[in-house]
């Protein structure tokens, strides 16, 4: 088992100095997933392909760089699917046709951690290998409520626009969770497949765009424990200033 050796006495205020000793790349071992930070210029380029221009604030964003170790960069499907950057320390979905997507294979014990600010949808995919959606998290027919779908549906998580949030997925074995902040978990039944990507602002093919904000996003293919996920938590939340 990976040791982190975090000091996760520190307040838990989102704070940059909660944040500051962590990186998301210490929970990856040989794991699959991924790690996007919104709130970091340089992982950001405007091209969908070879990235070069960094995005200054207001320019489109065609490619984020995975910061995990396993170069499972996102990028829009074509130039005219890019969010937009913000120096604020967010990406920008319109809610039109935004999003952001990359394939591979990602194994069905998942943990999903991610902060977000829902203007009026938003919608998280990871999907099987084809297109198929596994997992996701989106809004609830037109409700204010965050819906896990993992081989059953979990939730509800209620939300209000504007509102700034962490969000924690997990999916092991025949259970899944999904909470809001540090808040308790809402439990499910989940599938029994591996999961093939991640999609982030609508599904794989465009449909279901979401209008959000997001900040920073973990996703690693094996379930966390406590203290990972209090750190990770904390790391996300920071860029947004949530109060854990």
């Amino acid at each position: 088992m990976l040791s982190l050796g975090l000091d996760l006495s520190l307040s838990g205020n989102g704070g940059a100095g909660s944040a500051a000793a962590f990186d998301p790349a210490m929970l990856f071992d040989g794991d699959t997933g991924f790690v996007f930070d919104f709130s970091d210029g340089s992982t950001i380029f405007q091209e969908t392909s070879s990235p070069s221009t960094a995005s200054g604030n207001g320019d489109p964003i065609g490619t984020v760089l995975d910061l995990s170790g396993n170069g499972n960069h996102i990028s829009a499907a074509t130039d005219a699917n890019r969010p937009t950057y913000s120096s604020d320390g967010y990406g920008s979905f319109d809610g039109s046709d935004d999003y952001l997507t990359a394939a591979f294979t990602l194994n069905q014990t998942l943990t999903l951690v991610f902060s977000a600010r829902a203007v009026g949808s938003i919608f998280f995919d990871i999907l099987i290998a084809g297109g198929a959606t596994s997992a996701s998290i989106s809004q609830d027919s037109g409700a204010n409520v965050l819906t896990l779908f993992c081989g059953g549906v979990v939730g509800a998580i209620p939300f209000s626009n504007g509102e700034d949030f962490v969000i924690t997925a997990r999916a092991s074995g025949a259970t899944s969770r999904i909470a809001k902040n540090s808040g308790s978990y809402t439990t499910g039944n989940a599938g029994a497949t591996n999961f093939g990507g991640i999609t982030l602002g609508a599904r794989n093919d465009g449909v279901n765009p979401c209008e959000a904000r997001f900040y920073r996003a973990i996703g690693i293919g094996r379930d966390l424990n406590d203290d990972e996920i209090t750190a990770a938590r904390i790391w996300c939340a920071a860029p947004a200033g949530i109060a854990l």
